[in-house]
């Protein structure tokens, strides 16, 4: 059918397909030019985001060469501009620890990387830590590049300051452990695992600090840790004796979480074994040291031997620790070993001892002049002379030492215990020490008796001499036989209620002994003359006293007592002889002896005349009172007379 057989109808329907397919075309037309911006918007917006991106992004080929690099990446390298990177090849700036093979194939194999690190050499030769994340599409690798190199400095500062601190921690001497707060060691330096000889931590449910400090036997309230979570509070420094028979001192400081709320504690501790050991040496030297001076002090205090010896036993026994010591004395005449004193026996088993010298075991070490030691005395006990009670004494160790002074002999120190005691070298050696002072105890005490002895014999061969010398003048002159006597025992009498001292009293009666020593001096014509005595024979009668004093002057010592012999003479007013003193200037000895000798030679008869009636002797001698006589002596004279 040809066109011009097209019905109208027709024409209209094909024209009405037409204008549809026409529009169809227009709308289509629009949606592509339509899609076309948005892909061309979101391609610029892509390009933006990536050029502005502050990650460094590049596009390269597998033959490692540039097609794209943003700004960031740019700066990142430190070029000037995206040609210039753009002119290198991959490997000019990328260094891969592990080549660029190694790379390249795990690219290709896996069509990913991520968190590759890689080092990057920029233009002016830095050298930086980033990291890459790359996609293969095709023969292109599209890479994102991260710079981390102040990170990977901060990671191995870090790392670093870890590792300081590890080596600090691990290198302190002191223990130190970090708790929960169920008191669970969690971290533990070298030197706390191995003196607490901890398990591995970590692999263990608990490892319970109290336990390891103080015992398995400890419980959580003996621990310090327990205070310091009660209260919050720093626990006081503990010094503890723990488990493994040490000395440990430990500082407890509490560990606060965030919210200031308790965490645990921080453990502190250090072994002072050895400082305790050499304190408590120190200590004991200390002790020893003023052992021995309070024996030196007994022996300058006091001269009573059994005093020293108990002072000396006391000592002997806290220092050296023993249970009992006793100290056999010699006898010098006899040479035996006495018993003397002793400490710490339940008995008297030792009291009647008495050994020969070389007999048992304190004899041969007074022989040997050496320690004798006896470790078990059940295997020894012969070498003892004691009584039955020795054996419910029950000791075990012994020791007999010599005790020396001046290379002499002075006697035996015996020690006893009743465990086994084994004496090192130090306790040895203060043993011979403290020996040593008790041998000069001894040796002191036994001076002192013999001078004592000494003196006292020669003292009272002084004094028989005096009353030999007292008892000739009596003879010579026997008209005044018994005054001397008379006078000297009432001279001290009124002396003693004088309170003049015992010292002053002995050269008062020597004194009085001599009173008329100076006789000697007169002659027999003078002194021995029935009659009155004219004024020249009267003269050379006053110089008695004067003749006292020169023949008694010369022997020192008489020297004390020659108030006396040169003084009684004088008068209270000073008209007396032979030098004229007056009141007090007159010795007081001398005041005494002059009253007394007055009142006895008017009491007693002489050739020339009797004796005077007592009454009227008192009343002539209460008349010299202020003239010849002191008052006060006077006083107390007719006191004691009447």
């Amino acid at each position: 059918m040809n066109d011009k057989n097209k019905t109208k109808q027709q024409l209209i329907t094909e024209l009405e397909q037409l204008r549809r397919e026409i529009s169809d075309s227009k709308a289509s037309e629009a949606e592509a030019m339509q899609a076309g911006e948005a892909l061309k918007y979101s391609e610029e917006t892509y390009r933006n985001l990536v050029d502005n991106s502050l990650v460094g992004i590049n596009k390269v080929t597998l033959s490692g060469t540039f097609i794209y690099v943003n700004e960031a990446f740019v700066q990142m390298c430190e070029f000037n501009s995206a040609e210039d990177i753009m002119k290198l090849r991959v490997m000019d700036i990328f260094i891969n620890p592990n080549g660029t093979k190694h790379f390249m194939d795990l690219l290709r194999n896996t069509g990913k990387i991520s968190n590759y690190e890689l080092k990057l050499v920029t233009k002016k030769g830095n050298t930086k830590s980033v990291l890459l994340n790359a996609n293969l599409e095709g023969e292109i690798i599209s890479g994102m590049v991260q710079d981390i190199t102040e990170r990977k400095q901060m990671e191995e500062l870090l790392f670093n300051s870890k590792r300081h601190w590890e080596n600090t921690f691990n290198t302190i001497n002191d223990m130190i452990t970090i708790h929960d707060s169920d008191f669970n060691i969690v971290l533990a330096n070298r030197a706390a695992q191995t003196h607490l000889n901890l398990p591995p931590l970590g692999m263990s449910d608990e490892v319970k600090c109290y336990q390891y400090y103080h015992g398995s036997d400890c419980q959580m309230e003996g621990c310090p840790a327990h205070k310091c979570k009660s209260t919050g509070k720093h626990a006081a420094v503990n010094i503890v004796e723990n488990h493994l028979d040490k000395s440990i001192e430990i500082r407890t400081i509490p560990r606060l979480d965030n919210n200031n709320n308790y965490a645990g504690v921080i453990h502190i501790a250090r072994d002072i074994t050895n400082i305790k050991k050499k304190e408590d040496t120190i200590e004991r030297q200390l002790g020893r040291l003023n052992a021995l001076r309070s024996i030196d002090r007994a022996i300058i205090g006091s001269l009573d031997m059994r005093i020293t010896l108990d002072i000396f036993l006391t000592q002997v026994m806290a220092q050296l620790n023993i249970d009992a010591a006793s100290v056999l004395l010699l006898n010098q005449k006899t040479h035996t070993l006495e018993y003397f004193i002793s400490k710490g026996f339940r008995s008297s088993a030792l009291k009647y001892t008495r050994l020969r010298l070389g007999e048992g075991n304190a004899g041969r070490a007074a022989v040997e002049r050496r320690i004798v030691t006896i470790p078990n005395l059940d295997e020894h006990i012969d070498g003892f002379v004691v009584s039955d009670n020795f054996i419910e004494e029950n000791f075990i160790a012994y020791f007999a030492v010599p005790l020396l002074a001046k290379g002499q002999v002075k006697g035996v120190l015996e020690v006893f215990h009743r465990s086994p005691l084994d004496g090192d070298p130090e306790w040895l050696e203060f043993l011979e020490a403290i020996a040593d002072q008790g041998a000069i105890a001894i040796d002191n005490a036994t001076m002192f008796d013999d001078i004592q002895r000494s003196n006292i014999e020669l003292s009272l061969a002084y004094d028989t001499t005096i009353e030999g010398w007292s008892r000739a003048m009596d003879l010579r002159d026997r008209e005044t036989e018994g005054h001397t006597q008379r006078v000297t025992e009432m001279t001290l009498r009124i002396a003693a209620v004088m309170g003049i001292k015992d010292e002053d009293i002995v050269h008062m009666r020597r004194g009085a002994l001599l009173h008329d020593m100076g006789k000697m001096g007169i002659p027999d014509r003078i002194l021995l003359k029935p009659g009155p005595l004219d004024p020249d024979e009267w003269k050379e009668m006053k110089r008695h006293p004067e003749y006292a004093y020169e023949m008694l002057h010369r022997i020192e010592y008489l020297r004390p007592a020659m108030d006396i012999p040169y003084c009684h003479h004088e008068k209270w007013d000073g008209t007396g002889y032979p030098r004229g003193l007056k009141g007090e200037d007159i010795p007081l000895t001398a005041r005494i002896f002059a009253v007394v000798d007055v009142w006895d030679a008017l009491s007693s008869d002489r050739p020339y005349r009797k004796a005077w009636p007592k009454q009227k002797v008192l009343e002539h001698i209460r008349s010299l009172s202020g003239t010849h006589f002191e008052p006060k002596v006077v006083d107390l004279f007719l006191e004691a007379i009447e």
